[in-house]
């Protein structure tokens, strides 16, 4: 099968004719987190926004409950297969589906096969409210509860549950959770397992984000970043234990204290300065 890819048509400046390559039977993130395969410098983009699937010769896209929703050709969806030359807006950002054929010099080409590390517009925040059509609320914006959401959000990532799982809970006033458990379609311990995956993933937002900035003063290798990564990765995996980047980069003395709490300070003054 022919491996695809999105070209960024519409969006911020500096992102403008990135083409993010989708290789056949991998599974791809879109959003404002680091840990997506793909980071978009979108405020209206949720962090983690849409993934894209590939099976039986086919590309799927599929909404992450974003706050914004994914427009497929002007259509709100939530799962669907893409076409070649059909267009994707999230947010303000406008990206094209095609196959991959051969490469253009004006393109710059992402595997996603690496962190996007790029420093995020907003760290932590919820994507910010678009002015959209009142009539179309997206699934993402009709759960209320943050926590809920990032249940909810992995579960779909996971082909755990289906958006229409959610629908139904919400037209009956269900509670969704619970409501999902009574039904045998989720079980409290795989939510306990969804909750710890959800904290590891905002430790490692902001775990790479210093590392890109340790790496940016010269206080470390890219080698030691990785590591220390690598690292956190198999404690999570095999411990449910997520040591901080920061910790292990002063206890391999790879930095020193000085110099962990200078990138503390300009993390700190980035966020809310």
């Amino acid at each position: 099968m022919t491996n695809a890819q999105l070209i960024i048509l519409e969006g911020m400046q500096h992102q403008l004719n990135q083409v993010f390559l989708l290789p056949y039977g991998q599974m791809r993130l879109v959003g404002r987190s680091s840990i997506c395969h793909f980071r978009v410098d979108d405020p209206l983009c949720s962090s983690l926004h849409f993934m894209i699937t590939s099976e039986k010769n086919s590309f799927y896209v599929t909404d992450l409950l974003s706050a914004n929703g994914v427009f497929v050709d002007n259509e709100l969806i939530e799962h669907c297969e893409l076409q070649p030359q059909q267009k994707i807006k999230i947010g303000r950002m406008l990206l094209e589906f095609s196959f991959h054929e051969e490469e253009e010099d004006d393109k710059d080409y992402l595997t996603g096969e690496e962190p996007a590390l790029l420093q995020p517009l907003r760290e932590d925040s919820s994507a910010v409210s678009a002015n959209n059509d009142p009539k179309i609320i997206p699934l993402g914006r009709k759960i209320k509860v943050t926590k809920e959401l990032s249940i909810l959000r992995l579960a779909i990532r996971h082909k755990l549950i289906s958006h229409q799982h959610i629908t139904q809970l919400l037209a009956a006033g269900q509670s969704i959770i619970p409501g999902l458990i009574q039904e045998n379609l989720i079980s409290q311990e795989k939510i306990d397992e969804l909750l710890r995956e959800h904290r590891y993933n905002k430790i490692l937002h902001k775990d790479t984000v210093l590392g890109k900035l340790a790496i940016y003063y010269d206080f470390v290798s890219d080698k030691e970043i990785e590591e220390c990564l690598l690292l956190q990765k198999n404690k999570y995996e095999q411990h449910k234990k997520i040591p901080r980047l920061s910790e292990m980069m002063v206890e391999k003395k790879y930095i020193s204290v000085q110099q962990n709490n200078k990138l503390v300070k300009i993390l700190a003054q980035q966020r809310y300065g």
